[in-house]
């Protein structure tokens, strides 16, 4: 296969490969894809492909980092540092839809099982940062109620992925918001407080 110019306006090969990736992945486990299917589909050859990419690990590594969703952390605590709480982070899912239907899908059952883990790490730094600190001041009860509180919100992105429906916060928001705005918020403000060692 001759080796495509590059148009403007024309996704990259390297955006091609990891495109291509993400439309076989959801119907098809990485234990089960193979290089030849992810080339066909972004029209790159074999030598292409590991110009890019050592593995396809290395394709779903690149994707799960591209999907860790850094800037709603940081959204919900300044939401809840200024009481706007309900519709800033109602915004937040809203603009951030297809990103977190990204990670739902990544988060399933089909999924990495590693994800969840840096999902997680991901956004307790990006949690911690926000209230000024560094994850390793975090006190131990502090550390668990993060974990806590994280833990619940990357269960409900996995169980939707693994219903296989277009994501919809509305229902999602509407089951877990007042949990959220009785514990979490709370522990938020708390821990800009009082979480950190000194």
């Amino acid at each position: 296969m001759a080796r495509p110019r590059r148009d403007a306006g024309v996704p990259s090969a390297h955006q091609r490969i990891l495109d291509a990736f993400w439309r076989i992945y959801p119907d098809k486990p990485l234990t089960l894809m193979t290089v030849d299917q992810v080339c066909l589909r972004a029209k790159v050859t074999r030598a292409t492909f590991y110009r890019h990419f050592a593995n396809l690990t290395d394709v779903l590594d690149e994707i799960e980092d591209q999907a860790i969703p850094r800037e709603v952390p940081p959204a919900i605590f300044s939401a809840a540092s200024t009481g706007e709480t309900t519709e800033t982070v109602w915004q937040v899912l809203v603009d951030n839809q297809a990103q977190l239907g990204r990670l739902a899908a990544l988060l399933s059952s089909r999924g990495d099982p590693r994800f969840a883990r840096r999902l997680k790490d991901a956004m307790l730094t990006a949690f911690v940062t926000q209230m000024g600190g560094h994850v390793d001041d975090l006190t131990q009860q502090a550390r668990f109620r993060m974990e806590f509180v994280i833990s619940g919100f990357v269960g409900v992105l996995a169980y939707h992925g693994d219903t296989s429906t277009p994501f919809d916060p509305l229902p999602a928001m509407q089951a877990v918001w007042p949990m959220v705005a009785e514990h979490l918020i709370p522990i938020l403000l708390e821990q800009t407080h009082t979480g950190f060692r000194h």
